[in-house]
């Protein structure tokens, strides 16, 4: 399997289970955002209620919205690069096996 279809990285993670199931529902587009939701027809509407700007999708609500950016800088993630590229697994994957893992895992 390719880095993104294989999920044993998740499992060999130094965090407790439940950060690994967070990691594993996150990656599998199951976390019930409001997006997720919308779609299945059980909200009206999909906005982000923290910015009330843009759709709720994974990547907005554990990275992109105004909101979560002023935490991850508050925690010191300040590099741009941290803001860019669109693949959330690999996103997950570079913070997970960062200098600072566990901050990061704690911030999901």
């Amino acid at each position: 399997m390719d880095e993104v279809g294989s999920w044993k990285w998740i499992w060999r993670l130094t965090a407790t289970e439940k950060i690994k199931f967070l990691y594993w529902m996150v990656c599998h587009d199951a976390a019930p955002t409001r997006s997720l939701l919308h779609n299945r027809g059980m909200l009206d509407t999909n906005n982000c209620q923290r910015c009330l700007n843009s759709s709720e999708s994974i990547m907005h609500c554990f990275r992109d919205c105004p909101f979560v950016k002023h935490l991850w800088l508050a925690l010191g993630f300040d590099n741009i690069n941290f803001y860019l590229g669109n693949s959330l697994v690999t996103w997950l994957r570079q913070g997970a096996f960062s200098a600072n893992n566990h901050l990061f895992s704690a911030a999901l």
